[in-house]
């Protein structure tokens, strides 16, 4: 009579942990593909760098241009990391976004007069961070700095 009765609860306790592990693949599988997070730390960054670059115009302080930097440095990790677990490779707004940073941090002299296309740019990220119009400006500056 036991053991009718332990196999019984074994057979319901390894169903249940089936429809358990079932659940939990389902939600974890969901959890990995929302990137709401890495997209509002992308908005984030690009707000935080258009608020330091509005400050550098107003001439507040010279390391709001650093500070600018930085966040945008920061938006270009997130959106990368954020590209790459979407689409499963970077795409060409990385190629861009890395063109430019490396602009913003070794000829500060030259970008600190682009100040506001600096602006223009982070806000349109700010606003929308797959806007391709924002990437075609990155583009065009990265160009023009190139010179």
């Amino acid at each position: 009579m036991k053991t009718a009765i332990s196999r019984r609860v074994c057979c319901i306790l390894m169903i249940a942990a089936v429809f358990c592990s079932g659940v939990f693949a389902f939600l974890w599988n969901q959890e990995r593909k929302d990137h709401g997070d890495l997209e509002s730390l992308c908005v984030s960054c690009a707000y935080r760098a258009f608020d330091r670059f509005s400050e550098l115009r107003e001439g507040k302080s010279d390391f709001n241009y650093r500070y600018g930097v930085a966040e945008m440095t920061a938006f270009y990790n997130v959106y990368m990391k954020l590209t790459v677990e979407t689409t499963g490779s970077t795409d060409a707004n990385c190629v861009y976004l890395n063109q430019l940073l490396g602009n913003l941090m070794y000829q500060p002299e030259l970008t600190a007069q682009q100040v506001n296309e600096l602006i223009a740019i982070s806000f349109m990220l700010s606003e929308d961070i797959y806007d391709e119009s924002a990437y075609q400006r990155v583009f065009s500056l990265h160009n023009e700095l190139t010179r």
